[in-house]
Order: C-alpha cells, then sequence, then structure tokens
C-alpha cells in the first residue's frame, strides 16, 4: 500500500474531455467517497471488499487517465487494454478486489448513480438536453430494482427532477 499517492490520486480531475462537465471541478477523491457513501446508504449489508472497491475504483487513473464512456464503448479494442493498465496501475498504489456477481453489480450502480447525481447536481440541464443522461437514468432505475433499492433511487433521482423541471 502506497498512502502517499492513495491519497493524491484524490486530485485527478474528472470530465475533463467533456465539455458540458469539465468545469464542474470533480475531483476523483470527490467521486469515490460518493460512490462509496452510495454503496453504504444502500446496500442493506455490504461486504469489505465493495467498500474498499467503492472507495478506490478509479485510483489509477493517476497513472493511466480515464477514457470516455462513448470512446470506450465505441473502441473496445482500445478500452480493453487501457482497463489493464489501469488496474496495474492502481494495484501498485493499494489492494484490489476481485468483486463478482452482485458485488460488481452494486459498484457499477452507485459508480454510475454517483456520476448521474454529480451532473443533477452541476449541469442539471443535461438532464433535458442529453439524451445520453436519460438512457443512464433508465438503467439506473433497471439496476437498482433488480438489486433491491428500487424505490430509494427511484426517490434520489425524483429529488432532482423536481428541482430542475423541464
Amino acid at each position: 500500500m502506497n498512502p502517499y499517492k492513495l491519497i493524491r490520486s484524490g486530485l485527478v480531475r474528472r470530465w475533463h474531455t467533456d465539455p458540458d462537465m469539465a468545469h464542474t471541478g470533480e475531483t476523483n477523491a470527490q467521486h469515490q467517497w460518493a460512490v462509496a457513501s452510495l454503496v453504504l446508504a444502500l446496500h442493506p449489508a455490504p461486504s469489505l471488499d465493495l467498500v474498499r472497491e467503492a472507495l478506490w475504483h478509479d485510483v489509477g487513473e493517476m497513472g493511466c487517465g480515464d477514457l470516455p464512456a462513448p470512446f470506450k464503448m465505441a473502441r473496445p479494442d482500445i478500452a480493453a487494454p487501457h482497463a489493464e493498465a489501469e488496474a496495474e496501475a492502481r494495484a501498485a498504489i493499494c489492494p484490489v478486489a476481485e468483486l463478482s456477481g452482485s458485488d460488481l453489480d452494486w459498484l457499477i450502480l452507485a459508480d454510475r448513480l454517483a456520476a448521474w447525481l454529480w451532473m443533477a447536481e452541476r449541469a442539471p440541464w443535461l438532464m433535458f438536453d442529453d439524451p445520453a443522461w436519460g438512457c443512464d437514468e433508465r438503467m439506473l432505475l433497471g439496476v437498482a430494482e433488480r438489486l433491491g433499492c428500487g424505490l430509494p433511487v427511484e426517490a434520489l433521482i425524483a429529488v432532482y427532477r423536481r428541482r430542475w423541471p423541464e
């Protein structure tokens, strides 16, 4: 474990390639804290591995950067080796747990929900102007329902929908 690099990895800025979100200034530390907080708030009994993964899942970006999600989907031939390099960079800083099954689903839900909530708080017009965020919202609600936390996630999203009506 390298506490110095672990703490410094939190200073990495998110959204740097997204012109609508780059101005928001979110760091990996803010994002990872939100992901871990969502796991602890929504999951009835999260494993320690799940909480650690939520808290440290983007640490490797300090050494490798991050690729924009649309690019990852369009170019899996580049995204896969980049993910491997990011995992290696992270393993040099902190332990990595191999999540499977529902723990992995919980991490994905919390990660995407944290991103959606950041967008809704800092760039709320995207809820209405960018169809990708609407697709994300539907995915979040579907995964949350499958994991048994559909009602609290729906209520959380509704708070932002009420704050920023179309």
